[in-house]
């Protein structure tokens, strides 16, 4: 009986020791995991710091480009009402010339064109043909 005992005892102690075994092999091979999993973190922290400093970077960069756009929008509306300032001005300039041209007199020959005299008849019209200056020769 004493050996049933003993041998029960010696069954007992080698499943502990199995038991033991198994969970000390798991344990290793957890930690294993834990290793592999740590590196990853570590380089899943470092692309996402990555990542954060290209945002940021990009974040800057939009910025500084929305501040160029309003300046370059500002000196477009500048231009824009120089340009249309401009063109008032010359327009004014064109309308005072042109009002300074056609209040002036009109030449003497331009005077003998628009003149009619009121003729009346055929033998009228030879005489007024004959008795007027003849027009100037054209300047070449």
């Amino acid at each position: 009986m004493q050996f049933k005992i003993i041998a029960a005892a010696l069954i007992v102690i080698t499943a502990l020791l199995g038991a033991i075994g198994f969970v000390w092999q798991q344990t290793r091979v957890m930690g294993q995991k834990m290793e592999t999993l740590d590196q990853t973190i570590g380089t899943l922290q470092q692309s996402l710091k990555s990542a954060n400093g290209t945002i940021i970077t990009l974040q800057q960069q939009n910025a500084e480009r929305a501040q160029q756009q309003a300046t370059l929008r500002q000196a477009l509306e500048r231009s824009q009402s120089d340009a249309n300032q401009r063109i008032q001005k010359l327009k004014a300039l064109q309308d005072e010339q042109l009002n300074a041209w056609s209040s002036q007199p009109l030449p003497n020959p331009i005077k003998r064109l628009r003149q009619r005299p009121s003729i009346r008849g055929a033998n009228a019209y030879r005489h007024y043909l004959r008795d007027t200056e003849p027009l100037p020769a054209l300047a070449q």
